[in-house]
């Protein structure tokens, strides 16, 4: 916060199907019910979305450099869930490695604080690239640690446990 000030915002993490893996993500200074909305309805209709559909690298983007203020204004995103909670600025990160979206960083700013600036843009330019290394970095140890077995060990998993934890670092759902 002492670099680029926020209200409160997002970490999200996605899995090897770009979906959101909700125990990985967390979320600052946002109640729990909100969220659930978030993640459940808001998330789909974000204009974040817009960024996403095209990025395929990490790329840094400011709310207002999206959609104009005369059309975000009109969005259900911004009536229904920014305003309600304060928070009418968003800005930060898409994690992109090797073509594959694997978190989003969400910042939101208060009215009272106004928009994010030039200067806070290009913070969050400058630790695109090194935050989309270390995401993937970190996914990759965890999945090697759990091919090795390493990980079953530290936390003394059942030989089933082992085997579903085997399944999802392979890539499976649920329905496989």
């Amino acid at each position: 916060r002492r670099m680029v000030p926020y209200t409160s915002g997002y970490f999200l993490m996605f899995d090897r199907d770009e979906k959101i893996d909700e125990k990985r993500s967390f979320f600052v200074e946002m109640p729990a019910e909100v969220r659930q909305r978030y993640l459940q309805y808001y998330y789909n209709i974000d204009y974040l979305n817009h960024v996403i559909d095209f990025a395929k690298e990490p790329s840094v983007y400011r709310d207002t450099d999206i959609l104009e203020d005369q059309d975000r204004h009109n969005t259900e995103f911004y009536t229904q869930f920014l305003c309600p909670q304060n928070i009418p600025f968003g800005s930060g990160i898409i994690l992109y490695k090797n073509r594959m979206l694997k978190g989003i960083v969400n910042l939101f700013r208060s009215a009272e604080m106004g928009d994010f600036t030039d200067k806070h843009i290009y913070i969050l330019d400058f630790l695109k690239l090194h935050l989309s290394n270390i995401l993937d970095s970190l996914t990759n140890v965890v999945d090697e640690q759990v091919r090795q077995g390493r990980l079953y060990s530290r936390h003394e998993l059942s030989a089933r446990e082992q085997e579903v934890a085997a399944l999802i670092t392979e890539g499976a759902s649920n329905q496989t």
